[in-house]
């Protein structure tokens, strides 16, 4: 699909396409390049920790280099790929399904909200809104981890009966709140990129159209 758009976009915006890098600072791309890179460092990290929680034992590179060789299915059409990919990777190691198809229901479980509340925090901070919108959201965040331990719950077996498998026990509610801590940095680490990005090529991109 990449390889599809990729043709596409030099089939009908070469001269866009052509424009818009040659108003670009090579430099500056590269590390935009490599920092997007980087992101695997803390998405490695969350499934390590919830893997060990759930009684597993992967070491951390063996994580990373398995979420590294699946990142191309994160664009495979139906959102259950790159933890399917990962899994069964990780099941070379020794991981079980169920423990796999646990981390990624908590992923989808958490990953939404904590980016939600960190945009709402952002924003609020930027003066784009009100004080109490950042506030509120964090408030909503804390309470629904120390109180709705059971509907994590229910979000983590739908995913896992969608992957065909069964789901393995929840993590404690301690242990939820350090993944919310590392998927914090993840998305202030991908809002970092993206406001990188339009530092870098939104006067350009801005010619599009």
């Amino acid at each position: 699909m990449v390889a599809v758009l990729a043709a596409w976009l030099a089939a009908t915006r070469w001269n866009d396409m052509s424009a818009l890098v040659d108003d670009l600072s090579p430099g500056l791309l590269v590390v935009l390049v490599a920092g997007s890179c980087l992101l695997l460092i803390p998405n490695a990290a969350f499934w390590t920790l919830a893997l060990r929680s759930l009684g597993e034992h992967p070491r951390y590179g063996t994580v990373l280099h398995a979420s590294a060789r699946a990142l191309l299915t994160r664009y495979v059409p139906g959102g259950i790929w790159y933890a399917a990919g990962r899994g069964t990777l990780l099941k070379r190691h020794g991981v079980s399904v169920a423990a796999s198809a646990t981390v990624g229901g908590l992923e989808l479980a958490l990953g939404a909200p904590v980016a939600i509340v960190v945009g709402a925090v952002l924003l609020a901070a930027s003066g784009a809104v009100d004080p109490w919108v950042g506030v509120g959201a964090v408030v909503v965040l804390l309470a629904v981890l120390s109180l709705g331990g059971s509907l994590v719950g229910r979000l983590v077996a739908w995913w896992a009966r969608r992957r065909g498998g069964e789901a393995a026990a929840i993590p404690p509610t301690t242990t939820l709140f350090r993944l919310v801590a590392v998927l914090v940095g993840y998305w202030l680490a991908i809002g970092t990129l993206f406001w990188a990005y339009l530092e870098v090529v939104g006067s350009t991109a801005t010619g599009w159209g």
